[in-house]
């Protein structure tokens, strides 16, 4: 009998028995691998569906018996009901998030626009179609400072920038090119500071031009630095002209 315990032990899973022989203990060490104890789970789970069907005949009994199963395992609390990936763990503390999109009219927008952006720290729109006729306080967003913008007229065009208050950002002017509906902004962190550039090219200024300009912005600005962050609102364009680019 006390080798048919030793094996029922070790099948069990207790892998470290002690046997006594008079007054002298010998301790055994037995090494299981993972695919027998795998080759074991799934023996006992084979037999313990033989005996659920050998007791429960009916198809009726066995839906009731997998229905008291479910609900046990239900009452126990520990039970994820509905499992599956993990949901997106939220980002670092340190992480920038940054924000762009067309808005084609800013001023109408401004209530469907702030529960989308609230979680970023810079956001960018394109095409806010904003002149001076419009406050900065008439289109300020709860959470953000004052907004950055570069208006053309109420009918197209334009570009702004919502920063919240840790933010350490500021307008780079003199990295801009008056023939562009361009900013560029410079943002600081304790690491290093990275350039932030947005553009905004309409249908009917010519791609040949506006690359041209861009080429001369971007070659400015890496003679400062290289770290560059580019979005672009740029419309229909020439994919040979950018490739020459």
């Amino acid at each position: 009998m006390g080798s048919d315990i030793v094996a029922h032990r070790i099948s069990i899973g207790l892998f470290y028995c002690k046997i006594s022989s008079g007054c002298a203990k010998t301790v055994i060490k037995h090494t299981v691998s993972f695919n027998d104890v795998l080759f074991e789970i799934c023996v006992n789970l084979e037999k313990c569906k033989l005996w659920i069907l050998s007791k429960y005949k009916s198809y009726s009994d066995i839906v009731s018996f997998y229905m008291l199963l479910y609900s046990l395992l239900l009452i126990c609390g520990d039970i994820e009901s509905n499992p599956g990936p993990g949901g997106t763990p939220d980002p670092p503390e340190k992480t920038l998030s940054i924000f762009h999109g067309n808005i084609r009219s800013l001023r109408n927008k401004l209530n469907y626009i702030t529960d989308i952006i609230e979680d970023f720290d810079i956001v960018f729109f394109t095409e806010s179609h904003l002149d001076v006729n419009v406050p900065d306080l008439d289109i300020s967003l709860f959470g953000f400072e004052t907004p950055v913008r570069k208006d053309r007229n109420a009918n197209g065009g334009g570009i702004i920038m919502y920063y919240k208050s840790l933010i350490n950002i500021i307008r780079r002017v003199d990295l801009e090119h008056d023939e562009v509906e361009s900013m560029w902004f410079e943002l600081k962190t304790k690491l290093r500071s990275i350039l932030i550039n947005i553009n905004y090219r309409s249908e009917r200024q010519s791609s040949v031009c506006f690359w041209q300009y861009f080429d001369m912005m971007l070659k400015r600005a890496l003679d400062e630095n290289n770290g560059i962050i580019c979005l672009d609102d740029l419309n229909k364009i020439s994919c040979q002209i950018y490739r020459q680019i």
